[in-house]
Order: structure tokens, then C-alpha cells, then sequence
């Protein structure tokens, strides 16, 4: 799983721990105020009060660029996978190879 550091002091968070409650909490908030939001992303996420104002903070279009950042690093991981099977299977020998390794 991708971490990102988007706030100082915070050590890693999950997107998508941020994300589903972000998106919940910021329709609430326009009702109840931030409150509701912030207490949501402290306490699950154990944040303090700060970390969960910074990402109160955040633009949407933020959190939407580090969740896109995620998806292209995941794609380019597995382009790489695939070259890489593509390759052993081009190459039988590569393939005993792989299986001498896993072996022994």
C-alpha cells in the first residue's frame, strides 16, 4: 500500500483512510460545521488536531492528485511485472532459472 506525507509531522496516512472520510465529512461539515470532520479524521486515523486541519485544508483537487500519483505508480509496477513475465516467457531458460532460485 502507497503512503504519502502530505503534513508535516505526520508520519504516513493511507488515501484512502483520508479520502473515505474526507468526502462524508465535508458535506457534514457544511451543515454542523468542521467539527464533525475533524473528529472523524482524528480518531480513526489517530491524527492530531493539527494533521486533521491540514487535511481539512487540502483542496479536493489535492487529495485527487496524490490518489492519481498512487494509481500511476501502481500502473507503472505492474507494466514493469508484465515485462518482466513477458520476458520469462520468451526465455524457457530464464524460466528454469526462476525455478532453481525459488528452490533452493
Amino acid at each position: 500500500m502507497t503512503c504519502v506525507k502530505p503534513v508535516p509531522g505526520l508520519t504516513s496516512w493511507r488515501t484512502e483512510d483520508a479520502w473515505t472520510i474526507w468526502m462524508p465529512s465535508s458535506r457534514l461539515s457544511a451543515i454542523s460545521g468542521c467539527g464533525y470532520a475533524k473528529t472523524n479524521l482524528i480518531s480513526p486515523l489517530r491524527l492530531t488536531e493539527i494533521q486533521a486541519t491540514a487535511i481539512l485544508d487540502m483542496q479536493l483537487r489535492r487529495l485527487a492528485a496524490l490518489e492519481r500519483k498512487k494509481i500511476e505508480d501502481e500502473y507503472k509496477a505492474v507494466m514493469r511485472l508484465i515485462t518482466h513475465l513477458e520476458d520469462l516467457l520468451a526465455n524457457p531458460a530464464k524460466i528454469l532459472t526462476v525455478i532453481k532460485d525459488e528452490i533452493g
